[in-house]
């Protein structure tokens, strides 16, 4: 959309050749990407206490040692 040799909307130029700009963008999207996902995975946290209750194939109510209740949804159960 910018000039005759200037890139579209699509991050090409009307030559048909892909634009740097548009590399570098659709790179640094991806890299953000990335690293939030590693992030996420890192983001768990260690619970060590007493299960005290089944409530479904998935979900138990654990104690943990200053006697707080936690109800805990486990994923990835075959």
């Amino acid at each position: 959309m910018l000039g005759e040799n200037g890139p579209n909307m699509h991050g090409y130029n009307t030559t048909g050749k892909a634009s740097s700009t548009y590399f570098r963008l659709m790179g640094l999207v991806l890299a953000l990407l990335l690293l939030l996902s590693v992030f996420n995975v890192a983001a768990g946290t260690l619970l060590a206490g007493k299960v005290i209750g089944v409530l479904d194939g998935d979900t138990i109510d654990v104690l943990d040692v200053s006697k707080t209740s936690h109800r805990i949804r486990l994923i990835w159960i075959k």
